[in-house]
């Protein structure tokens, strides 16, 4: 098992470098200025400047190592969208809230995928088994995009006046359910066609093994029955055999 990790480890190392390289080459392959945000050209000064700060004026390879380094010590450099923020700036202030939002999707999946995936598999091809499937394989084929669109109509126009949840903000927990709704159907359905297939999977097991251990029980009374019905039998023959040589003797 640890020679499997470490094998999995070591094969990461060029995949990533492969993925690197490849987005490497796609933005190699945008033309335009990234440091031109209006019509106006850059004055060639500037522009020196520029290139030499962030090694534009070297041959690629020297600019994908550069590119590398980056990536492996987390200086993703600036932002192009927001001038004064660098992307490490920008990932320090949102990856806390998304991982917030995964949690809380990932929370009210697993206490409703596992359930219901426990209640079909023992409720295996009824009613509520086919009605459990389709809600979990529906959501997990309407996209996220679309959920929050319809939760965004429904709480934000039709029923607003009636509903404590906001459709925008991250202020409280009230401003928490939405979006966990609709990231959660995804992972909701995964958990729950796992459970299913698990438990219906180990029921039929069972049932497999208890009918064989019924086969074998009564292979085993037919056997035993059919042992005392022959010697049954046989005991009943021993008489009649040895009378004529008893008689002939005398």
């Amino acid at each position: 098992m640890l020679k499997f990790i470490v094998r999995r480890a070591l094969w990461t190392i060029p995949v990533v470098l492969l993925v690197i390289l490849m987005t490497f080459v796609m933005m190699r392959q945008i033309k335009g200025n990234p440091f031109q945000v209006t019509e106006r050209a850059v004055p060639v000064s500037i522009q020196r400047n520029l290139d030499r700060k962030y090694h534009l004026n070297k041959p690629w390879y020297t600019q994908y190592i550069y590119y590398v380094k980056g990536v492996f010590t987390a200086d993703l450099g600036p932002s192009l969208v927001q001038r004064n923020q660098t992307v490490n700036d920008i990932v320090k202030e949102h990856f806390p809230v998304s991982l917030k939002l995964g949690a809380l999707a990932m929370a009210w999946a697993i206490l409703l995928g596992i359930p219901l995936g426990i209640l079909a598999a023992l409720k295996q091809n009824s009613v509520f088994d086919y009605f459990v499937m389709t809600f979990v394989n529906a959501g997990y084929a309407i996209p996220n995009f679309l959920i929050a669109t319809l939760l965004i109509y429904f709480f934000a126009l039709k029923f607003r006046a009636y509903t404590p949840f906001p459709t925008n903000g991250w202020a409280g927990p009230s401003s928490w359910v939405l979006p966990a709704i609709a990231l959660g159907p995804a992972p909701m359905t995964f958990f729950a066609r796992i459970v299913r297939g698990s438990r219906a999977s180990r029921s039929r097991l069972k049932g497999r093994r208890t009918s064989v251990r019924e086969n074998a029980e009564t292979r085993n009374d037919a056997a035993s029955t059919s042992r005392t019905v022959y010697t049954g039998a046989t005991a009943t023959r021993s008489p009649a055999k040895s009378g004529p040589a008893t008689c002939a003797a005398e």
